[in-house]
């Protein structure tokens, strides 16, 4: 995998002027979107913090020197997490098992996932601050942006919920879909994360370009078995193999598409763990050469929908193996 720092620079840029004078928080939860935790030393260059899952990928970040703000938007207890680090809370029984004393409140606006019910969160605000804690931000999260009459009832109950705490404690609403989102909804700042890698929303730029290399190319005659199971050849192929299996995050049974040499390829059989076969017999390829699965007329959204995954779920399933090369530094 190579990953663009220019292009993530650029689509911080756009992001940013989106959001104008407020503040922008990169989520970089599950290994930042499968891109890496070594992406982190470039965000807290540009952004105004970070969001991760759990205390163990704010261990990560702290390991690597990353000393950016992170808010943890999952549950924590008895965890002794650093001074410039915010735990979500969504309960008072919450906030009494935290060590530390820097917080966010989220509250359910209808995604019925985390967060306290809107109308729990005056009392649990105050609760909070009688307690002694710092409260950084309040938040909540869209779950259908594309839908307008959803997320405007959703903007309703955040806003009646915390309009007493306007220019006091911030709040956000936003994550990605702040690039489309009406301004109001924008609030202080948003949690951005698929955008910052360049999918998802139109004139973004990708970051990532996947690819495995060719490591022999065999001549099967027809009959003849590619691989586990039994797929046979329907004619006389070239089969090149590919240094790329499910042990990196691609499904064993979808037909891969693929790019070499600028030349659009299928991959044939059940996908191994270290391997998947290509038809490249219209093809001018040795071995050494790179079979690419996102770029050039191949995009990550064609890889993903060939293993029937969203954006989200390809990126994240890319396994530790992969090595992350970070360009343009």
């Amino acid at each position: 995998m190579e990953v663009s720092v220019n292009a993530i620079k650029s689509n911080i840029e756009k992001i940013r002027k989106v959001l104008g004078n407020r503040k922008l928080y990169a989520v970089i939860k599950a290994n930042a979107y499968g891109v890496g935790f070594e992406i982190a030393k470039v965000f807290e260059k540009e952004v105004d913090g970070l969001c991760v899952a759990n205390a163990y990928e704010l261990n990560e970040l702290r390991k690597l020197g990353v000393k950016a703000p992170v808010l943890i938007l999952g549950r924590v207890e008895n965890f002794d997490y650093d001074n410039n680090s915010i735990v979500s809370i969504s309960s008072i029984d919450e906030m009494k098992k935290l060590k530390r004393k820097r917080v966010a409140i989220k509250i359910n606006t209808g995604m019925n996932r985390r967060g306290c019910e809107a109308e729990e969160f005056e009392k649990l605000y105050f609760a909070t601050i009688k307690s002694g804690c710092e409260v950084d931000s309040v938040f909540s999260h869209l779950y259908n942006a594309q839908d307008e009459k959803i997320s405007q009832n959703q903007y309703e109950i955040f806003e009646n919920a915390t309009a007493f705490l306007s220019g006091k404690v911030k709040r956000h609403l936003c994550a990605s879909n702040c690039l489309i989102a009406p301004p109001k909804y924008l609030f202080d700042g948003a949690r951005v994360g698929l955008a910052l890698y360049g999918y998802g929303y139109e004139s973004l730029t990708p970051t990532v370009r996947l690819y495995g290399v060719i490591e022999q190319i065999n001549t099967v005659l027809k009959g003849q078995n590619i691989g586990y199971g039994n797929f046979v050849a329907p004619k006389n192929m070239r089969v090149a193999t590919v240094s790329v299996g499910y042990g990196d995050g691609v499904s064993a049974n979808a037909k891969i598409p693929c790019e070499i040499n600028g030349i659009r390829c299928y991959s044939v059989g059940r996908i191994c763990m270290d391997f998947l076969s290509v038809d490249v017999s219209e093809v001018k390829c040795k071995a050494g050469d790179r079979a690419y699965f996102s770029c050039g007329s191949l995009s990550l959204d064609e890889f993903a929908s060939a293993q029937n995954k969203i954006l989200h779920e390809t990126l994240c399933a890319l396994s530790a193996r992969v090595r992350r090369k970070y360009c343009d530094r």
